[in-house]
């Protein structure tokens, strides 16, 4: 049996519970939503993070029926660390 323990309201937020729920926590994670897909922008976290996989089909499916939609994409950012004569500069 479950127990309600609060109401959902607003795209974002019900994003937000799907993470929480799939993965354990929405930390780090940013949404852009539009009437035919959800995109899902993740934190450096779920790189190296072995339950990902499994859980990511899980995010998809439970985004797919939250929102009524078909497309979920997920934006994988990897960014270059400054060198260090780059922070010298900047310092500067």
């Amino acid at each position: 049996m479950f127990e309600i323990t609060e109401i959902v309201d607003g795209d974002e937020d019900k994003a937000k519970a799907i993470l929480d729920m799939d993965f354990g926590t929405s930390d780090g994670f940013g949404f852009e939503f539009s009437d035919d897909k959800v995109s899902v922008k993740m934190p450096d976290l779920v790189k190296f993070n072995q339950g990902w996989p499994m859980s990511k089909f899980r995010i998809v499916s439970d985004l797919r029926d939250a929102f009524g939609i078909n497309t979920v994409e997920f934006i994988e950012t990897w960014t270059r660390a400054p060198s260090a004569a780059d922070k010298d500069a900047a310092e500067e």
